[in-house]
C-alpha cells in the first residue's frame, strides 16, 4: 500500500505549477513516523524526490520554504492544524490521509480504501498557496 500511495504522490507534480521555481527534484518533507515506510521513500528516491523526514517534535519552527510538498502521515490532528496554518500561504502541496484534512487547510486529501486510493483537491486551499493545479488532476479526483 506505501508504494501505491507514492505512486499517487510521485505524479502529483506533472499537475500543479509553482509561482517562481518549476522543480527539476521535488523535495518534501515527510511528516509523521516513517509516513511512506521504507517501500513508498523507495520509490519516490527512485524517481529524483529529496525526502526528509520531519519528527513531530521539531516542527516548532522549521523551514518549510525549503520544500515543495508536504506529506502528513499518522500525527495527531493538532500537528495538522499548525502546520498547515504555517505553511498555508507559501508555495507548498500539502498532501494527507485524514477525512477532515482539506477542511484545515490541506490541497491534496488521499483517501485510502483497502487496496484502492482516491483523492481529492481543494482548488481554493492551492489558490491561497499560490499554486494552479492542472484541471486534468482535478478531473482525476475528485474537486471541493
Amino acid at each position: 500500500m506505501e508504494r501505491l500511495v507514492a505512486g499517487f504522490i510521485s505524479n502529483f507534480p506533472a499537475y500543479v505549477s509553482w509561482p517562481s521555481r518549476n522543480p527539476m527534484h521535488i523535495s518534501m518533507g515527510l511528516i509523521g513516523q516513517d509516513p511512506l515506510g521504507i517501500a513508498g521513500r523507495s520509490y519516490l528516491q527512485e524517481r529524483q524526490f529529496k525526502l526528509q523526514i520531519l519528527e513531530v517534535d521539531q516542527l516548532n519552527g522549521p523551514n518549510f520554504q525549503q520544500f515543495h510538498m508536504l506529506y502528513f502521515g499518522s500525527v495527531h490532528e493538532d500537528v495538522v492544524k499548525r502546520v498547515l496554518k504555517l505553511v498555508e500561504k507559501q508555495p507548498i502541496l500539502t498532501i494527507g490521509t485524514t477525512s477532515d484534512f482539506l477542511e484545515k487547510g490541506g490541497i491534496i486529501q488521499l483517501n485510502v480504501h483497502g487496496k484502492s486510493v482516491t483523492f481529492t483537491v481543494s482548488v481554493p486551499n492551492a489558490q491561497k498557496a499560490g499554486l494552479k493545479i492542472d484541471p486534468r488532476l482535478i478531473d482525476y479526483g475528485r474537486s471541493m
